[in-house]
């Protein structure tokens, strides 16, 4: 049996605060969504002046940093309080112009000391590794360097005897409609894909995804745990042919996305969480541009051209 990789209970764990470069979030605006937004998100680097982080997903990231510090520390201790907090101190610095919302922290603390209680006794998963990384690859044999992807894991756990993918996804809705969102998905694709012979001498071969899904509590409700639910890689062999050729495409597509592109737009406009933070500006225009900023703080409305810049953003 592979020998599991070493953790460090008690050991603040130093946490990257978002996900890699060269993962699925990178390209899922094009890939999933819309290249323009892709363009607008990921070239020309715009964001709505003063948002915050989507409250969803600034839960999300305390969550993911609770779960990893509790999983390192062997489900023992509340060193995952520290972890939270510490989390939160480090974002404000990097990102001072794009906070967390000031209630995250508050929900993300009760949701998951609710985690904690519901789980402290139950059957666990052996937690192999935390935030393991998959570094880049290939997603076929063929594929050429500058396609290769990689990706950085929740988790990797044996469960039940087999080796999974650890995923805690937090929800506002149920358990059914995370696994449906995640029946077929861009991100739990990519890891599969990405599981190489490297993996499979230090873990052994991957079942799939187990998913961890934890309704979030609320003002009047405290956070409710679902039962572990798998999404096996079986059940997605077909949807990993033809993901492993179609991804090569879309970072081809991507490589030709520049400043002064014309990508096509999509009008699927409207996500679970609301519409896409670009519609103002497909929509107005220059008008729309009012309430945008680069990522450096500078009102999109003062953009200047300049060589390899000469298409005006809102364009």
């Amino acid at each position: 049996m592979p020998m599991p990789t070493k953790l460090t209970p008690g050991k603040l764990l130093k946490l990257e605060l978002e996900s890699t470069a060269k993962g699925w979030s990178n390209i899922e605006p094009g890939a999933a969504h819309c290249w323009k937004e892709y363009q607008f998100a990921r070239v020309r680097r715009m964001l709505l002046r003063g948002e915050e982080v989507p409250m969803h997903f600034a839960v999300g990231l305390y969550m993911h940093a609770a779960r990893a510090q509790w999983l390192n520390d062997k489900y023992s201790g509340d060193l995952w309080k520290k972890q939270i907090r510490a989390f939160r101190d480090a974002w404000d610095a990097k990102y001072p112009r794009r906070p967390m919302p000031q209630r995250a922290l508050g929900i993300a603390e009760k949701t998951f000391e609710g985690y904690v209680k519901h789980w402290k006794l139950l059957p666990k998963p052996e937690v192999l590794a935390v935030e393991y990384e998959l570094e880049p690859r290939g997603l076929t044999k063929e594929a050429p360097e500058w396609a290769w992807r990689g990706a950085r894991l929740d988790s990797v756990e044996r469960w039940r005897g087999n080796i999974y993918i650890g995923e805690c996804k937090s929800t506002s809705e149920s358990a059914n409609a995370v696994m449906d969102n995640y029946a077929l998905h861009g991100q739990p694709l990519l890891y599969m894909a990405l599981w190489s012979k490297k993996e499979v001498e230090r873990f052994g071969p991957l079942k799939g995804l187990l998913y961890d899904v934890v309704k979030k509590a609320t003002d009047t409700d405290a956070a409710r745990c679902y039962p572990r639910a798998v999404l096996a890689v079986d059940a997605v062999q077909h949807a990993l042919s033809w993901f492993r050729k179609d991804f090569t495409t879309w970072v081809m597509q991507s490589s030709l996305i520049d400043w002064n592109a014309s990508p096509e737009r999509r009008l699927n406009c409207t996500r679970p969480y609301g519409p896409c933070s670009y519609r103002d500006i497909c929509t107005k225009g220059r008008d729309g541009a009012l309430g945008y900023e680069f990522e450096d703080g500078t009102p999109v409305i003062k953009w200047k051209p300049e060589p390899g810049k000469e298409v005006p953003p809102w364009m």
